[in-house]
């Protein structure tokens, strides 16, 4: 049986779909104070995993500078989105909404190895792309802090300065950091062919789904934008 239809699999998903159901329609619908312990909590969940990881790679002897980096978009986006959950600046929304739903998300769908549970890895892998996804959804949907006019193309520069920071990373460490050198295996990235097809086929598909994230706002935007009055 593929990794992706695996019962550890299978309960990722329900506790992902399980979690936003409950947690973004409260947020929009019945806000109140109890949104900051929250936002706190997740963001205390999203960099726990992050540190415990690096603690038990470090006490199990396993830690290497080619493997353990937290230099995934899905590890920086953690400590990203847990900024934004508590000082909610639009730059840190913004990139967290794009990252969590463009590529958490595809972390989440295509897992590119089999992950028991309950397992640790299960609770590191999974955790992160869940809290991601959960905290892209409960700031942007469930407390409606919007990405700005142009956040789109500012998360896309942003997104090519940190791979080409990574690219440098990989050539120091020997690492495969954000799947630069070799594509993950089951994932989307295969199906573009070798490197470096399958660059080009992920960047087009990256461009691609940012601009469907950002077409909700955009169109919103377009709505809302004040017609100008009639020239005399």
């Amino acid at each position: 049986m593929g990794q992706f239809t695996t019962q550890s699999h299978l309960i990722a998903l329900i506790t992902t779909a399980a979690a936003i159901a409950v947690l973004v329609p409260v947020t929009r619908f019945w806000p109140g104070p109890w949104v900051t312990p929250a936002s706190w909590l997740l963001a205390a969940f999203l960099v726990s995993i992050e540190v415990a990881y690096q603690i038990v790679q470090a006490r199990n002897g396993t830690w290497s500078a080619a493997m353990s980096l937290p230099l995934y978009v899905c590890d920086i986006a953690a400590f990203v989105g847990a900024a934004a959950l508590i000082w909610p600046k639009p730059m840190l929304i913004e990139v967290t909404w794009f990252w969590a739903l463009g590529g958490a998300v595809q972390g989440l769908l295509t897992p590119d190895h089999v992950i028991s549970f309950p397992s640790f890895d299960w609770l590191v892998f999974y955790g992160n792309h869940i809290g991601l996804v959960v905290t892209a959804l409960f700031l942007v949907l469930g407390r409606r802090l919007h990405p700005r006019p142009g956040a789109a193309l500012r998360v896309i520069v942003i997104t090519v300065l940190f791979l080409v920071a990574v690219g440098f990373a990989d050539a120091f460490t020997g690492g495969n950091y954000d799947y630069l050198r070799t594509a993950a295996p089951g994932s989307v990235m295969s199906v573009f062919g070798p490197w470096p097809w399958y660059i080009l086929g992920t960047t087009a598909l990256g461009l691609a789904l940012i601009g469907l994230l950002d077409l909700p706002f955009w169109i919103e935007r377009a709505v809302r934008r004040p017609l100008r009055p009639p020239r005399d």
